[in-house]
């Protein structure tokens, strides 16, 4: 399984979906946020806050602080298949 696919698999448990990997991340994410507004880059933007309580303003700066919390140097190497506690 990819690292992504992990994280996908950790959001099918959750949402109870079966989707595509943005389809079940956004799943998750009303889930975890009750928030049903936006597309796929605002519901990833809002899952990574809620893991990371981070204050950055932009996706990017989410998607760093969510692999800051793992030691991972940027998104594409942090453990996709940890849970953050936070969710």
């Amino acid at each position: 399984m990819s690292q992504q696919g992990g994280l996908q698999k950790r959001f099918r448990e959750t949402a109870g979906t079966s989707l595509d990997w943005n389809g079940d991340m956004m799943a998750a994410s009303r889930f975890f946020t009750a928030d049903s507004s936006g597309d796929a880059n605002a519901h990833l933007f809002r899952l990574c806050k809620a893991a990371t309580n981070s204050t950055a303003t932009d996706l990017p700066g989410q998607l760093q602080a969510y692999a800051d919390m793992f030691g991972a140097a940027n998104w594409s190497s942090c453990g996709y298949d940890q849970w953050p506690g936070a969710w």
